[in-house]
């Protein structure tokens, strides 16, 4: 039987690996090292300041720069000495990169696909070394037949320019043909509008996304059904 789908472009933080608990984990281990106010709230506070976006937007350069101004951020708010902010993003980027906790459903849901012969990618921002040492560390890299690092590509999701490097170095050439899978509205669905292709939003704990999806699943296993 025909699919609709053949090539299938998967987001990585907080779609096929933990990302948000372990950024707030990372953020209250490097404060603690410094000395500085490490409590649920303070992580909490870190992880709601505004850079990611903006990097989405365009506005920061590299992923680096996010982290650093949201250091920078945090610690204005606590009153402490910004020039250390460069210290503590370098420690979180360590801890970051170590992190390789899997979503629940992964593994699942890649050898199925695999074995179906999807042609699956990752199609991530992010800073490479950061992102292919956890790639490499959760195992999943055999799954993939490529993957595409915002910052290796010289623009980021949700950049139409981003999706179409990606679309111009795979083998599929009908874009009705690729599928979309992220959790991130703006870097995931906009980015799919902006490219014209489909899209399957991953709306866990009842995330919410002001962008037409193609499609809405809430545990990333419902793959296996949908498709």
């Amino acid at each position: 039987m025909d699919r609709k789908y053949n090539s299938l472009l998967f987001d990585l933080d907080d779609t096929l690996l933990e990302y948000s608990s372990q950024e707030l984990n990372s953020v209250l281990t490097v404060l603690k090292n410094h000395e500085l106010p490490c409590t649920p709230d303070v992580a909490e506070a870190f992880s709601e300041i505004d850079g990611w976006h903006t990097f989405e937007l365009g506005r920061i350069i590299t992923a680096f720069d996010v982290v650093t101004s949201k250091f920078s951020i945090l610690l204005k708010m606590l009153s402490v000495e910004e020039d250390a902010a460069y210290c503590l993003k370098k420690e979180f980027f360590e801890l970051m990169s170590a992190s390789h906790k899997l979503k629940k459903g992964t593994l699942k849901t890649l050898r199925y696909l695999k074995e179906q012969n999807y042609k699956l990618y990752i199609t991530t921002n992010g800073y490479p070394e950061f992102q292919y040492r956890r790639i490499k560390s959760s195992r999943i890299q055999k799954f993939f037949d490529g993957i595409f690092i915002s910052e290796e590509i010289g623009y980021q999701k949700p950049s139409s320019m981003f999706f179409k490097y990606v679309t111009d170095n795979i083998p599929e050439s009908m874009r009705s043909r690729i599928l979309i899978i992220g959790d991130a509205p703006t870097a995931d669905i906009l980015g799919g509008i902006n490219a014209k292709i489909d899209t399957c939003f991953l709306s866990e704990n009842g995330k919410k996304c002001k962008y037409g999806y193609t499609y809405k699943i809430e545990k990333i296993e419902q793959l296996i059904n949908l498709l």
